[in-house]
């Protein structure tokens, strides 16, 4: 129970943060500049990025592993 409420914490944190610059209010405020630090672009390419890096990660190692089990098959 505790992790599913730590979750949902950091999702809604996440959801207000990437939705500051559509209500304009991200440097309207000293307590949205102390609550929310980091300008809320990174909270667009975040996500982005690491996805790339999952299916690059992934991607590599099903590389990896089907050029192993293709050298086992020829000895």
């Amino acid at each position: 129970m505790n992790r599913f409420v730590l979750i949902c914490l950091f999702f809604t944190y996440y959801v207000a943060w990437s939705l500051l610059p559509i209500f304009e209010i991200e440097n309207s405020n000293a307590i949205i500049s102390l609550l929310f630090p980091i300008s809320s672009d990174v909270a667009i390419f975040l996500p982005i990025f690491l996805l790339l890096l999952g299916f690059t990660l992934t991607g590599s190692l099903l590389g990896v592993l089907l050029l192993c089990s293709d050298k086992k098959k020829k000895t």
